[in-house]
C-alpha cells in the first residue's frame, strides 16, 4: 500500500510508512467539500495508466489538501491532529516529499550536503522555508490514512482480516534511508556498499540470472537497539 516507484512498483517506495496516494477516493473527497466540482470521468479500461497520475491525480490530491488546509472547521481537523501527533514518522516524510517536488525529483544523495547529510541547521532552515508544502503533503497522506482505517475496520466488522507484507529492504532514495541512514549499510555521500536482490529462479527460465534491485542492505545489528523500530513499526499497520 506504499506509494509506488521504480517502474510503478511498491517495492521501490519512496516511503515505508506513507500510503499510495493513487488508491485516494477521489469522489470521497469531492463529497466532503475538498473538490469542488469534480466529476469523475468514464472509465473505458481496467488498467490504472499509472505513468499519467503524476499529471491526472496528483494536482487533484495536493489541491484537495490545500483547500483542506484553508478549512480549519472542517469536521476531519481533530483526526488530522491526532495523525499528526501520533504518527512519527509522517514530519520526516512529508519534509522528504516536498524536498523532492523543491529539487526537481533529484535523489537526496545529489542534495546539498547539509540536507544530504542532515545538518541541524540546514533541515530546520529546509523546514521553514517548505512548511506550507510540508503541510500541503501531511493533509494528503491524512487522506489515505483515514480512508485506509475506514475500510479496515468495515472489512475487520465482517469478519475479514487482511494481509501484506513488509517493506523489509528500502528504495535507496527514500524518506526513511535519508532520516536513518544509520540503520542502512551506506558509503561516503549516502552511496550503497550494499543492494539487495532476488536470487536464480531455477525453475524459470525467464529469471534464471536473478534480479538486483535498488533497495538498500540493513544494518541488522542496529534495529535490535532501543531506537531500532522500524520494521515494528511497520508490522502495526
Amino acid at each position: 500500500m506504499t506509494p509506488n516507484g521504480l517502474h510503478n512498483s511498491p517495492y521501490f517506495s519512496a516511503s515505508a510508512f506513507a500510503g499510495n496516494p493513487w488508491l485516494i477516493d477521489l469522489e470521497a473527497l469531492g463529497e466532503h467539500g475538498l473538490l469542488e466540482g469534480y466529476t469523475p470521468g468514464p472509465v473505458h479500461d481496467a488498467r490504472v495508466p499509472f505513468a499519467a497520475l503524476g499529471d491526472t491525480k496528483l494536482p487533484l490530491l495536493l489541491a484537495a489538501a490545500v483547500t483542506f488546509l484553508g478549512m480549519p472547521n472542517h469536521p476531519w481537523w481533530p483526526a488530522f491532529r491526532a495523525f499528526r501527533a501520533s504518527e512519527p514518522w509522517l514530519d520526516y516524510t512529508a519534509h522528504f516529499f516536498a524536498l523532492k517536488e523543491a529539487l526537481a525529483g533529484a535523489p537526496w544523495w545529489r542534495w546539498e550536503p547539509g540536507l544530504r547529510e542532515r545538518w541541524p541547521a540546514a533541515v530546520a532552515r529546509s523546514r521553514v522555508a517548505l512548511a506550507h508544502r510540508i503541510e500541503v503533503w501531511e493533509a494528503l497522506l491524512f487522506f489515505f490514512e483515514m480512508q485506509w482505517r475506514a475500510l479496515k475496520t468495515y472489512a475487520n466488522g465482517k469478519g475479514i482480516r487482511i494481509l501484506g507484507d513488509l517493506p523489509i529492504y528500502v528504495h535507496h532514495d527514500s524518506a526513511d534511508v535519508w532520516r536513518y541512514a544509520d540503520q542502512f549499510r551506506l558509503g561516503d555521500g549516502g552511496r550503497m556498499i550494499v543492494q539487495s536482490g532476488v536470487p536464480p529462479d531455477y525453475f524459470s527460465a525467464t529469471a534464471s540470472s536473478g534480479e538486483i534491485r535498488s533497495t538498500t542492505g540493513v544494518a541488522w545489528r542496529w534495529m535490535g537497539s532501543p531506537g531500532g523500530s522500524r520494521v515494528c513499526a511497520a508490522a502495526s499497520v
